[in-house]
């Protein structure tokens, strides 16, 4: 069997399994699972899985919006690696255009659970904050992104990098130290 029948069968079996669905009608080479009651917008141009990238034939995105108000973007242009996770839990969560996302990336706006121990089972709503990508963003493999952050145009991110507060435009992040391109430059 080929690998585009066997990777069509397993888009499929997703696209089944999904209980939400992406407004537009990106290009799509891996499985994606749509979950939530909430709005997924990628704009036809952009990709979702790359067939020349690890984990093209084991992995699959995981793409949730998970209550009424939250929202997803994917501008024009982006180009998702396979095996990421993007999850708007109330609040927004867009995606620039002409973007690069690497393998196994994690975009969460959210904690999923509260901090202090006293709270954690108590049913209470964990905090929630958009995330901003600008355009022009390449996000290296293992990049976790988490709430309220805004990451400017222009803007690397180094591979494994945990990214907890926002990125002026035209820098590069390594978790450990930001850099601006001028000082690259100069």
């Amino acid at each position: 069997m080929s690998i585009r029948i066997i990777q069509f069968i397993r888009r499929l079996y997703y696209y089944f399994l999904s209980d939400n669905k992406i407004n537009g009608s990106p290009i799509i080479s891996q499985p994606i699972f749509c979950s939530g009651y909430g709005s997924i917008d990628i704009s036809n141009d952009s990709r979702i899985g790359y067939p020349k990238s690890p984990k093209f034939l084991s992995t699959y995105a995981y793409i949730e919006a998970r209550k009424k108000n939250s929202k997803i973007i994917i501008n024009s242009n982006t180009t998702i690696n396979n095996g990421v996770t993007i999850i708007a839990y109330r609040d927004k969560i867009s995606i620039g255009s002409n973007c690069l996302i690497g393998v196994d990336v994690q975009i969460m706006n959210t904690d999923f659970h509260k901090i202090d121990s006293k709270d954690r089972f108590n049913n209470k709503e964990p905090s929630s904050a958009p995330i901003e990508i600008g355009n022009n963003v390449f996000i290296g493999n293992n990049v976790t992104i988490l709430k309220g952050v805004r990451i400017g145009n222009g803007v690397t991110i180094a591979n494994g990098s945990i990214v907890r507060s926002s990125i002026p435009e035209n820098s590069i992040y390594n978790e450990h130290k930001e850099i601006r391109l001028t000082e690259i430059i100069s």
